[in-house]
């Protein structure tokens, strides 16, 4: 095969990820309307690590360091080249821009591993039918497809499962460098371990190749090794990862939740009934490993029974995947089994090749496996696509209204949530909850938009963006829109008598109105506005229209008193925050109480 065409042919695949890359891209509605949850967090403590900020990291229980390293780079990388003003400004006015910009970068990341694969293969002279099998890999199931849309540590195994083939191509196919094998591998099962806890089982894989006790330690070694320097930015909060730990390990429900049950077997069973019901491939995969098990055993050529062990291997990653996914279920959480059917077919047809005469038959028998798994994909994304269509039409419809009803001016009431909504916002407050330190971001946040009130739990308590506090009975006094989200599964309810209790404190009629009502979804939107009082009620702080430009002129009479700004230097000292943050905060206060 000459050279042009050997090219081609291995670009045939990372052609087509990046085809439907671009397809999912094209298709889906923004992060903030369809998946807040954990892009959002991942993106704020990605902007952490862009900054080196370290000690603002607040999402740990995957723990997911390496994937926000990533995003950290990403972001400044993007910045770079295209970025408006202050990173941290920058990333919180536009967080929609850079999420795509992470989103695509792992497309494309992934489609040139895809093409290194095809190229290192050739160099190891393996036919271009295996090759292809290697290449393929995330299409040979639905999740991993649909996934092109997501910004999430789950997605970015799919790039860690292409690096071990690399390694496997470059130092352990053939046995090349056994030592090497075992130590770049132990490198890129720590980034998966250390990006999230669900991929533990394939620490299983290398240990499949490796033959010797000397290799396994230094495997052993460099996976240990690795993995504490891939969380060194979270070193010191290691105790509360391995707490999140036992929790899920002790408990039932998801997210270490529900009841103290190490293991529930109703709950188990019907979770590994589900597995199966989604993904009917895998009780196919099972079933012919053990036919191919039973097969190796029975045959005695040389070069034979080490496919027993290997098959094994494989049966018990995907047992213990299984596991693991029955405790606390979600189907996506098997996604470090789907990103290496590739590599299980590979194996098989280098089985295949050792049992069979015929090149033909040894070609047939490989692509079995695969075109059944591709079919299965087919038909579920083409089950899927309706659906997902229907909700994005239903998303996109609120948030059109949302930005043609809505005016910048108005109050948002936000309940945190990981649920999506149709502004912006709400998805950075969810993001803003797993930030250490966020109230240093609140003057960034506050030129994003300064009216965005954030419920905390407690009736009595309101803050501006999770940050500062405010009172409600200034935000309801100032006569502005105060709009509610409300859905199924949020409070809105528990909201919106906050706001009627601060307006009867204060003799405010209230205006009530559902602005927007979806009776398939039940989502809706609540206008509330306070009406001029009979009391004569006057506010003891300014009123709405003045509010910002009054914060503005107290942060700047702060900046132009070296007195009191050393007074707020002091306090920034005291609260470990940041000066900026501090002058914001004493601007909001003087602003509120000021007589």
């Amino acid at each position: 095969m000459n050279f042009f065409k050997r090219n081609f042919s291995i670009a045939i695949i990372p052609l087509l990820v990046v085809a439907w890359g671009i397809f999912t891209y094209l298709f889906y509605d923004p992060f903030y309307s369809k998946s807040v949850d954990p892009e959002f967090p991942y993106l704020i403590n990605g902007l952490n690590c862009a900054i080196l900020k370290f000690n603002y990291i607040g999402h740990i229980d995957h723990p997911g360091t390496p994937f926000q390293v990533f995003i950290g780079l990403v972001i400044r990388i993007t910045h770079l080249l295209s970025g408006k003003g202050n990173i941290a400004q920058d990333v919180f006015a536009r967080p929609e821009y850079y999420l795509n910009a992470i989103s695509n970068s792992m497309f494309i990341i992934q489609a040139l591993l895809i093409f290194a694969v095809g190229f290192i293969g050739f160099k190891r002279k393996i036919p271009f039918w295996q090759i292809a099998i290697l290449q393929a890999s995330c299409f040979f199931n639905d999740v991993l497809m649909w996934f092109f849309c997501r910004v999430n540590p789950d997605r970015f195994f799919m790039i860690i499962g292409l690096i071990f083939i690399l390694i496997y191509l470059k130092h352990g196919y053939e046995n090349r460098s056994a030592r090497k094998f075992a130590l770049w591998s132990g490198v890129a099962m720590a980034i998966g371990l250390a990006t999230k806890f669900n991929f533990l089982p394939l620490l299983i894989l290398p240990l499949l190749f490796v033959d010797t006790n000397k290799n396994r330690l230094i495997y052993i070694g460099s996976g240990i090794v690795s993995f504490f320097v891939f969380i060194a930015p979270i070193i010191n909060k290691f105790g509360d990862f391995r707490r999140f730990i036992e929790g899920i390990f002790k408990h039932d429900g998801l997210y270490g939740g529900g009841e103290a049950n190490v293991l529930n077997y109703r709950k188990m069973m019907e979770s590994a009934s589900e597995i199966f019901r989604l993904n009917p491939e895998l009780f196919v995969l099972i079933a012919a490993l053990i036919v191919l098990i039973v097969i190796a055993i029975r045959k005695r050529q040389e070069g034979i029974k080490g496919f027993v062990f290997l098959f094994a291997g494989f049966l018990f990653i995907i047992a213990l995947q299984m596991l693991m996914v029955s405790k606390h279920f979600k189907d996506y959480y098997l996604i470090p089994v789907f990103i290496i059917y590739g590599f299980m077919f590979f194996s098989i047809s280098l089985f295949l090749s050792k049992i069979m005469v015929k090149k033909s038959q040894v070609i047939l028998g490989s692509f079995i496996l695969p075109v059944l798994f591709i079919y299965y994909t087919a038909s579920w994304a083409k089950h899927d696509y309706i659906p997902i269509s229907k909700l994005i039409g239903q998303r996109v419809k609120i948030k059109d209204f949302v930005d043609t009803e809505i005016a910048k001016t108005d109050f948002w009431f936000v309940e945190p949530t990981w649920e999506g909504a149709p502004y912006v916002e709400n998805a950075l407050i969810y993001g803003l909850s797993y930030c250490g330190h966020r109230i240093d971001y609140l003057p960034q946040l506050m030129e994003v938009n300064p009216n965005i009130i954030t419920y905390e739990g407690n009736p009595n308590e309101v803050k501006l963006w999770r940050g500062a506090p405010v009172k409600l009975d200034s935000v309801v006094s100032t006569g502005k829109n105060i709009h509610i989200y409300s859905t199924p599964d949020r409070h809105a309810s528990v909201l919106l008598q906050m706001v009627k209790d601060a307006a009867g404190r204060n003799n405010f009629q209230l205006s009530v109105d559902t602005i927007y009502s979806d009776s398939e979804t039940k989502h809706e939107i609540i206008r509330v506005k306070a009406l001029n009082s009979s009391s004569g009620w006057k506010p003891g702080y300014v009123q709405a229209n003045d509010r910002q430009s009054k914060i503005n002129e107290f942060i700047e009479a702060i900046k132009n008193s070296p007195e009191w700004l050393e007074q707020v230097k002091a306090k920034a000292i005291q609260k470990n925050i940041s000066l900026d943050s501090m002058i914001m905060l004493d601007a909001i206060y003087m602003t509120d109480t000021e007589k």
